[in-house]
């Protein structure tokens, strides 16, 4: 991952990541952030249930949030994207939230859980699930009635699966897998993966493809799966073991007549990845 993240950087200008999009390569948010080490375990579990929160609104997009309203955000969103990275810095996405949603605490405490490696950088899919959040969750209540919390993920999870069986069971406390493929099958959803980077599919993999799932088993496939299917797993995955070595030994040429000309010896170059450093 570290390689596949330089090369990214040394790609040439038109290809190059942009600053936004490298804070959401994979090796960098797989970084312990040194601040973090001394409370580690309540961090990864802050993190777990961030990351719950989040592909229970991803899964719920489809069905609360009409293809109309989601055309609406998606076009605000790209006017917004001045250099179409697909990503944009969170005051961006705050005030288009905040158009919204007439509560900015509302919008604040969404976002705040929906940017799960708090890089203050959204794309499409987070900015989504943030607008979900606030105003399903945190807005939603009596008219004039102030804005109560707590707003933490882990207070707000079990909201999220109650009203997930709401919205997929119907009356029943659980559901079954093709029920769920069933209910996403709307124009929002396709939108959702067109745009926002997010596959159905994947996110429901390990999903019994016979019997219910009920709160306990969704909660611990969710929290298993860690995001697949979604943005947050990055766009990088996998892609190490298939990169081409090209730019590789294009930059070591580089390097190699920097080192003649100062009278010193070259690097080999190796033709099996395994002798690369």
């Amino acid at each position: 991952m570290s390689r596949d993240f330089a090369l990214q950087l040394l790609a040439p200008w038109d290809e190059r990541l942009s600053a936004a999009r490298a804070l959401q390569h994979s090796w960098v948010k797989g970084v312990q952030p040194a601040g973090l080490v001394a409370n580690e375990q309540s961090n990864s579990k802050e993190i777990q249930q961030k990351t719950l929160c989040y592909t229970l609104a991803v899964l719920m997009v489809p069905n609360m949030l009409p293809y109309r309203d989601f055309e609406q955000l998606q076009s605000s969103f790209q006017h917004n994207d001045s250099d179409a990275d697909g990503l944009v810095p969170h005051h961006t996405v705050q005030r288009i939230l905040r158009g919204r949603c007439a509560l900015k605490e509302a919008v604040d405490a969404a976002m705040k859980i929906v940017d799960v490696h708090k890089s203050d950088i959204f794309d499409l899919c987070s900015t989504a699930c943030a607008d979900l959040i606030a105003r399903e969750f945190f807005a939603a209540g009596p008219t004039g009635q102030p804005l109560m919390g707590p707003f933490r993920a882990s207070d707000l999870a079990p909201r999220m699966v109650k009203r997930f069986f709401e919205v997929f069971g119907g009356r029943q406390p659980c559901v079954t897998l093709s029920s769920l493929r069933s209910r996403l099958r709307t124009a929002t959803a396709m939108e959702v993966e067109r745009h926002a980077g997010v596959k159905y599919e994947e996110i429901l993999v390990g999903f019994p493809n016979q019997g219910n799932v009920d709160s306990q088993i969704l909660t611990s496939l969710l929290v298993a799966n860690a995001g697949r299917g979604t943005p947050l797993c990055g766009d990088y995955a996998g892609s190490v073991m298939t990169t081409d070595l090209e730019p590789l030994v294009s930059i070591r040429t580089s390097v190699n007549n920097f080192l003649r000309g100062c009278g010193l010896p070259s690097l080999a170059i190796h033709d099996s990845t395994d002798q690369m450093p």
